[in-house]
């Protein structure tokens, strides 16, 4: 686990299995590249934005759709004074205009459910820098195979995967262009 020591809103000693999983798959990415331009789509509470901002010493932007989720995951930037490095934005994915016109991005992160992660894979791959990164998370181990297969379809390369119980993970290269 990265080595940080952050204060949260929440009880970040029992995070939801795909956030850790994600955190995981940040962690093998630290190890591997240099991430500069962030995009972080469904921040929810900002700790993943938050981690990509001091381990990269990043610029994040993160978005949600729920009013709550921009509330706390703009206390939490705040709190960690991370309000110069991290963004927060009301988004439904990515049709909020300021995500393009911060494209593209060294590494997008998003954790929720497939159907979503599926009806994302071609915007994702829009505004993806290209050989840049894509962290998936949030998958249920029963649809994984098929939202990775909507990625990989679009010249995406998995380069690691993670699996806790029903829950499951990725980090994907995206394609050159």
């Amino acid at each position: 686990m990265l080595g940080f020591v952050m204060h949260f809103a929440i009880d970040a000693e029992h995070l939801h299995p795909s956030t850790e999983l994600a955190l995981d798959c940040l962690h093998f990415l630290h190890e591997q590249a240099t991430c500069r331009n962030i995009l972080e789509i469904g921040c929810g509470n900002g700790l993943l934005s938050i981690t990509c901002a001091q381990i990269w010493q990043a610029n994040v932007l993160a978005v949600d759709i729920a009013d709550a989720a921009i509330q706390d995951a703009t206390g939490n930037i705040h709190t960690q004074q991370l309000q110069k490095q991290v963004t927060v934005l009301k988004s439904d994915r990515l049709k909020n205009p300021a995500i393009s016109g911060r494209a593209p991005y060294d590494l997008i992160i998003a954790n929720m459910l497939d159907q979503w992660l599926v009806e994302m894979a071609l915007d994702i791959k829009k505004h993806a820098r290209s050989s840049g990164y894509v962290v998936l998370s949030g998958m249920l181990a029963w649809l994984a195979a098929d939202t990775k297969q909507s990625y990989t379809n679009l010249g995406f390369e998995i380069l690691k995967e993670f699996n806790h119980d029903q829950w499951h993970s990725c980090v994907l290269k995206a394609p050159a262009v």
